[in-house]
């Protein structure tokens, strides 16, 4: 996980973070697929990338949300969406719960969520 102080990292820095977690992942969940995410916990902000980013996906918030992000400079646009899924540890309040969020296209170059709600 790169360092919450994003004004103190660097690219070098990032990148060999990321290849220890995947080389420690590697060692000891051998065979198990990694997909790199963008988060909470990103290196840059998402709004430096509001071109490309379309969602965030990430949990650790201990509870089941969703997050409009806006611009710092136009306070009216929005330029993503964040969907926090539960925990699992709920310290002393809540229900543990996950979610598993299944991302498709309809054609190319287009994609949806589709939440898939584990409590009905």
């Amino acid at each position: 996980m790169v360092p919450h102080d994003v004004w103190n990292t660097s690219r070098a820095g990032n990148l060999a973070v990321t290849k220890y977690t995947a080389d420690a992942i590697a060692k000891f969940l051998p065979g198990v697929p990694v997909f790199p995410a963008v988060g909470n916990h990103e290196g840059h902000p998402a709004n430096w990338f509001k071109a490309t980013v379309r969602g965030e996906f990430f949990g650790h918030s201990h509870a089941d949300e969703l997050k409009v992000a806006y611009d710092s400079r136009y306070k009216k646009l929005a330029f993503g969406v964040a969907y926090l899924a539960p925990s699992l540890t709920t310290y002393g309040s809540g229900h543990p719960a996950f979610r598993i969020f299944t991302v498709d296209g309809g054609y190319s170059g287009a994609s949806w969520v589709r939440l898939t709600p584990l409590q009905r």
